[in-house]
């Protein structure tokens, strides 16, 4: 039997907390402790932590000043007595069976590293890209191909992963502390290069809560130049840790690639002041850390390449009008659908179409699919604010019994 760390940074999540708690707590693998990271909550998550510790002794719980998820993940780690090492977030939920088939996952494989699905939470908030890459194919990976991180399902979030301990420890693998944002992406790329054998499952182990109030991802959805700019920091720390590793001459042309699918069209798309400091990020991380002969291979690719050359050779095709040609076309031959959702918001956002908008919104009846959205959504959240009273109630009750008992 392995023993399996579950690990959870814990700040201001009164509401979810409980929840979250009793599906680990529920796991019909029993060979588990529960690492709770109170990392300086200031609601009542740290007294709901205190009744949890007092009814299930594999609970345990450790205080620290608020630093964000990765030092409390990092401090977790520490405290880890386990084989198997699992970092989940405090406002998901497992799958009553995730840490069973974690462990006889491990025991069958060998493996250095697992990587599982996860269902979107609730489901009708879930979108095809996401759904997508929360569905992984079976496939074992003996040592590092590139395709693990560029083909496959395979990232970005951590609690998708389970690690065995001496693994993480042997290597020093740590969540980078210095970035607030993008840490899951950085941790998988630190992960997959360094492990030995990693393997992939399709089994759906975790539910996923795609809206939580007052999240980082929350905050940064509506500015569009500190989200890109995280984006970039997120590119210059996984650089960074290449370079730490040896892993640039070997694999810098896959990870060049990836670093221009995952910034670089968002970069030219935005505003005209902020692609400045953008395209000089970039441009400072790109020469920094990858040779004359990645970046020539990076310019001669066929779906990156011109748009490459504005940011490396020609800035001024980042500023003219031919910018809006490249941009367009690598759309239209990548994904058309997104070029066609872009014209059509921009349509959207014509004086024209939004004064017809503001004089016909009242008096046109919505329709039949977003009223169906709009009461389920309703729905669930009544459900939701049921299931989070019910299991307050449920651990106060335990707590209470807990307590008469030590009288």
């Amino acid at each position: 039997m392995q023993k399996i760390s579950i690990i959870i940074p814990v700040y201001n999540v009164e509401r979810y907390l409980a929840q979250c708690i009793d599906s680990v707590r529920r796991q019909n693998y029993k060979d588990i402790e529960i690492i709770c990271v109170n990392d300086g909550s200031t609601d009542r998550s740290r007294e709901i932590l205190s009744m949890y510790q007092a009814v299930d002794p594999r609970l345990v719980v450790v205080d620290k000043e608020n630093g964000g998820p990765s030092a409390a993940r990092n401090l977790g780690l520490l405290h880890a007595t386990g084989d198997i090492v699992w970092f989940i977030d405090s406002d998901d939920l497992l799958s009553p069976s995730g840490a069973l088939v974690i462990a006889q996952t491990f025991a069958r494989t060998g493996a250095d590293v697992i990587t599982f699905g996860g269902f979107c939470y609730p489901e009708h908030y879930g979108y095809p890209w996401l759904q997508n890459c929360l569905s992984p194919r079976e496939v074992t990976y003996e040592g590092f191909d590139p395709a693990l991180i560029t083909s496959e399902n395979s990232r970005p979030f951590a609690w998708r992963s389970a690690f065995t301990r001496s693994f993480l420890m042997d290597n020093n693998i740590r969540f980078d502390e210095d970035l607030g944002f993008g840490e899951d992406q950085c941790y998988h790329f630190s992960v997959y290069p360094r492990s030995k054998k990693t393997v992939l499952i399709p089994d759906k182990l975790y539910y996923y809560r795609l809206v939580r109030e007052g999240s980082l991802m929350a905050t940064r959805r509506y500015d569009s130049f500190l989200r890109l700019h995280d984006h970039l920091r997120v590119i210059e720390h996984i650089c960074q840790d290449w370079a730490d590793g040896g892993f640039l001459e070997e694999f810098g042309e896959s990870l060049l690639r990836v670093t221009a699918q995952f910034a670089l069209s968002d970069v030219l798309g935005s505003p005209y002041y902020d692609r400045i400091a953008l395209c000089n990020y970039l441009e400072a991380i790109w020469t920094t850390f990858f040779n004359e002969r990645q970046l020539q291979s990076l310019l001669n690719d066929r779906e990156f390449g011109a748009m490459a050359k504005a940011v490396l050779v020609d800035r001024k095709l980042a500023f003219s009008l031919g910018r809006k040609r490249i941009f367009y076309m690598h759309t239209l031959k990548n994904d058309p659908r997104e070029l066609f959702r872009q014209i059509g918001y921009r349509f959207k956002r014509t004086h024209v179409v939004r004064a017809f908008s503001r004089v016909f919104s009242g008096r046109v009846p919505i329709s039949t699919r977003k009223a169906d959205s709009r009461v389920k959504d309703v729905s669930w959240q009544i459900d939701e604010m049921r299931s989070a009273a019910d299991a307050l109630r449920l651990l106060q009750m335990e707590y209470d019994i807990a307590m008469g008992s030590k009288r």
